[in-house]
């Protein structure tokens, strides 16, 4: 990583500030959907903001980046090499919980270090955090003494580890901050930073299986669900789930932590954040993980930080309409340089009120930000509406149909988290249904997963 200040504290915490509570009530709101909280200057170690970052929490699957570190370690040693082949021991696959996933490994199996440092990253496959555990240290438990001490000497204070892969135990604990040096010294290796922020992945047959093919965990890279900041060098990262378990909630299903910890830019990180969430509930229509619950909120922080480090939203072709622009103002132009000026803006869906030769007013007004893909409608020469519109309730419906409802409301929809078909439903919007609001207000839709996505 270059070791230069990418950009000034006061710029960074310009765009921190923008999505961070201030006051007590919008803190008392932050905590609603996170836990615990850093954010990091991953070049110099400054805590840029902190919510309960010393507070013991459960790392779940981020636990796998200090297996990660080990392994690079032993690698910059000469100990191991990338494609040295190991082959898999039968305590390294047994005893596994159900709920956890796995590669589904065989005793016996043979695979080299980098497909499981692969496997692990990506897919967050337990089995091979145990495989690279025996790797390292010929032994778990002489593994997880040498992952406490290397805890000890990155100056981590309130951690300790009682397992490779994040299994839920009293005693597998760390802190936000203490997972963010711990991430801070696994960027130091080109090797880690290459996987992590790999989309895709297949692993070559086996002498027992064949080939593996998955795509990272982290959609943000991958592009699975989120439009926006995705994989083209955006933002890298390592989701956490992990059952509590024996530990049930009062509806009697297992309670769970989920967890995010995400760098960016990708390709040369300059901040480090993670954010927790310790039982979530199981009732926002959002399957429990952290790529579903904790990753959306980590776009949108990120979201605001990257513009100051000069990087621009990726768009694919299908979510380029999602991308904001700002209304032009076209009154007392004709509709043949009005269209045109919508088009130079990006806006390509108009209609018009009227048939007189000019535009006499328009919805949005100029200077409106509103998503490219929203319909401007333009009057000619026709009154334009005073009446207020009432505001859909699209909780629940698909983003096709809230779009639906909320156009035709005469409002503008502007989606944000998950995208695609596959369980993806509205779980909640800016405005509460019924109100009364003027033509052309955008009302933001969070569309979330509601099929299992499990880390």
């Amino acid at each position: 990583m270059k070791k230069y200040r990418f950009l000034s504290l006061v710029l960074l915490l310009t765009a921190i500030l923008s999505l961070f509570p201030a006051s007590a009530s919008d803190q008392e709101d932050l905590d609603l959907f996170c836990t615990n909280a850093v954010l990091l200057d991953a070049n110099h170690g400054e805590v840029l903001y902190n919510m309960k970052a010393n507070e013991r929490a459960y790392p779940a699957s981020i636990t796998k980046v200090m297996t990660a570190l080990l392994v690079m370690e032993a690698i910059e040693y000469g100990q191991l090499s990338p494609s040295d082949v190991v082959t898999v021991s039968q305590t390294a696959v047994e005893q596994i919980p159900p709920a956890y996933v796995i590669g589904s490994f065989k005793a016996g199996e043979t695979i080299s270090i980098e497909d499981l440092l692969y496997c692990m990253l990506l897919e967050s496959d337990c089995d091979a955090s145990n495989i690279l555990a025996e790797a390292v240290d010929n032994s778990i438990s002489d593994f997880v003494a040498h992952m406490n001490r290397k805890a000890g000497e990155l100056g981590c204070q309130g951690t300790h580890f009682t397992n490779t892969y994040g299994l839920h135990d009293e005693n597998h604990y760390s802190t936000a901050y203490d997972l963010a040096l711990i991430m801070q010294a696994a960027l130091e290796y080109d090797l880690f930073r290459t996987v992590i922020k790999t989309a895709k992945y297949t692993v070559p047959a086996t002498n027992i299986s064949g080939e593996r093919f998955f795509y990272n965990k982290n959609a943000l890279m991958s592009n699975l669900y989120y439009s926006g900041y995705f994989y083209d060098k955006c933002i890298g990262g390592k989701t956490g789930t992990a059952d509590k378990t024996g530990i049930k909630d009062e509806n009697g299903y297992n309670e769970v932590v989920v967890s995010f910890m995400c760098f960016a830019p990708a390709d040369d990180p300059q901040v480090i954040m993670l954010l927790t969430l310790d039982t979530p509930s199981r009732f926002t229509g959002t399957f429990v993980s952290g790529g579903n619950m904790a990753a959306p909120t980590a776009s949108a922080i990120m979201s605001d930080i990257l513009p100051y480090l000069g990087i621009a939203p990726q768009y694919d072709d299908e979510d380029a309409g999602s991308a904001d622009s700002t209304v032009p103002y076209v009154v007392g132009l004709t509709k043949d340089e009005a269209a045109a000026k919508l088009t130079e803006y990006g806006f390509s869906s108009y209609r018009t009120v009227g048939d007189g030769d000019t535009v006499t007013d328009q919805t949005p007004v100029g200077g409106a930000i509103v998503p490219a893909s929203a319909e401007i409608i333009l009057y000619m020469g026709a009154e334009k509406s005073g009446e207020p519109c009432t505001v859909p309730n699209v909780v629940g419906l698909s983003a096709s149909e809230a779009n639906k409802a909320i156009t035709n409301a005469g409002l503008i929809m502007k989606s944000t988290g998950a995208s695609g078909t596959k369980g993806i439903k509205a779980i909640s919007q800016s405005l509460e249904p019924e109100k009364q609001v003027p033509a052309g207000t955008v009302v933001t839709v969070q569309m979330g997963q509601t099929v299992q996505h499990a880390d």
